[in-house]
């Protein structure tokens, strides 16, 4: 301004911030045959992309990716393990990395033997073992009642 008069000029400012990641749940558990869903939420300067790959590993042909949501049906033990999220826009990026275990139901259990014939008072050894994650407990009953007084587990 001066004693003529004044003029004015507007600006725009526009602040753009790089991406930051977050995802939930960032530990999962389920069961085989459950369906896994990792979600993964980011703030920034749009527009942002989202790019889910697995630690060590490539993504199931079962999964899916939409708006950053990971979703893989049909979970197999060998889908347990780091999955990250990377996450973009134009001035950055971010990532983020989820948990994923898979617990199984004991997938093997063997007991031999199958069938003892001992007279009274005899001896008897029964081997049982299982595989399954986590770790199978095994429980040792006795059908109509309860195992002999003097027995022992191993």
């Amino acid at each position: 301004s001066n004693t003529v008069g004044f003029t004015e000029n507007y600006i725009s400012l526009d602040v753009e911030s790089p991406p930051y990641a977050t995802v939930l749940p960032d530990d999962i558990s389920v069961r085989v045959g459950d369906a896994i869903s990792l979600q993964c939420l980011a703030h920034g300067t749009p527009p942002i992309t989202y790019e889910w790959t697995k630690e060590d590993g490539s993504l199931p042909s079962r999964s899916t990716v939409r708006n950053g949501i990971l979703q893989i049906n049909g979970a197999t033990a060998e889908d347990a393990g780091n999955y990250k999220c990377v996450v973009k826009n134009k001035v950055g990026r971010a990532h983020t990395t989820a948990v994923v275990k898979v617990k199984s139901a004991p997938l093997a259990v063997k007991v031999s033997p199958r069938v003892e014939v001992k007279g009274v008072g005899g001896t008897v050894q029964f081997t049982c073992s299982a595989t399954g994650e986590p770790k199978p407990k095994i429980e040792w009953l006795k059908e109509g009642g309860d195992l002999p007084p003097n027995h022992s587990i191993r």
